[in-house]
């Protein structure tokens, strides 16, 4: 339809420089006005959400509460002493850790089953990708209760069957004396340690009854080398992994463990690192990126 107009233009334009001023003038305002760039970026964007297997949002399910948007969906936000953090994470144009949310989505267009996030924190990693990827299963894991009963009323409030919270730490083994370090400003660098009554749990048994695994993500303040310990089993049926780096308690030893897992690493943004089967890197490489 463009190229026709377009052709058309052309075609008259020409026509109309045989003609006199008046002539061109009447011609000039027949013809049909070319696409602005912004014109032409809207009508991508409808046809991108006329084949998108995301259902149009409805505001109006959100009762006139807030509302969060990142540059592909919205999302209805709860009242509660983590609505602010929430939307800080989330309700922009980059976000929090926008290459990371970025590296997520191209890898979860391949992945199938169930993605594991482990220091969910808020749920702003893991709400809008469990919005955005309906067909993939979700299981959310923070120590904090207050986060996680925040996490589900968002899950209820937009009707994300697809996505599980357990509140819960991750250690190399189960126990019960698992603390949370709060005495950091930023709520989202809570760590978790000893002599405390919380729970710690394993990845291995959250995930024992999930057969297809394509994501454990890991966020855990220097946790994420024992939190693996306990994941071996998984580790064996889940291909990608991805973790925080800035904060490792224990030095080198979680690239050693992965290493003698079968990993490799395969890529590296913001402080983010995703190891993948090293059997997956050399194939995929090229396509992926």
């Amino acid at each position: 339809m463009a190229l026709r107009a377009l052709i058309f233009s052309v075609l008259v334009a020409a026509g109309a420089a045989l003609l006199g001023g008046d002539e061109r003038a009447e011609v000039r305002r027949r013809l049909p006005a070319a696409d602005s760039l912004s014109a032409r970026r809207a009508r991508l964007r409808r046809q991108i959400n006329a084949t998108s297997f995301r259902r149009p949002f409805d505001a109006t399910r959100c009762g006139g509460g807030h509302v969060a948007a990142t540059r592909r969906l919205k999302l209805c936000v709860v009242e509660s002493e983590w609505t602010q953090e929430f939307v800080m994470r989330v309700n922009s144009t980059v976000g929090w850790e926008p290459r990371t949310r970025a590296l997520l989505r191209r890898l979860l267009q391949q992945t199938t089953g169930t993605v594991f996030e482990a220091g969910a924190h808020v749920g702003d990693h893991l709400l809008p990708l469990a919005a955005a990827f309906p067909n993939l299963r979700f299981v959310g894991l923070d120590p904090d209760p207050s986060k996680v009963a925040f996490v589900e009323r968002m899950v209820a409030a937009n009707a994300l069957a697809n996505v599980r919270v357990i509140t819960a730490a991750l250690d190399a083994a189960p126990r019960d004396d698992c603390g949370l370090d709060r005495s950091d400003a930023n709520a989202g660098a809570w760590r978790v340690g000893g002599n405390g009554t919380g729970a710690c749990t394993t990845i291995d048994a959250v995930l024992a009854s999930a057969d297809d695994v394509g994501l454990v993500h890991l966020d855990l303040e220097g946790f994420e080398y024992r939190a693996l310990l306990g994941g071996n089993a998984t580790l064996g049926r889940a291909p990608n992994v991805l973790f925080e780096n800035d904060h490792l308690d224990e030095g080198g030893r979680i690239y050693d463990h992965l290493e003698a897992m079968g990993f490799a690493k395969f890529d590296e943004v913001e402080h983010n690192e995703l190891w993948r089967w090293a059997s997956l890197v050399p194939d995929e490489e090229d396509d992926y990126r």
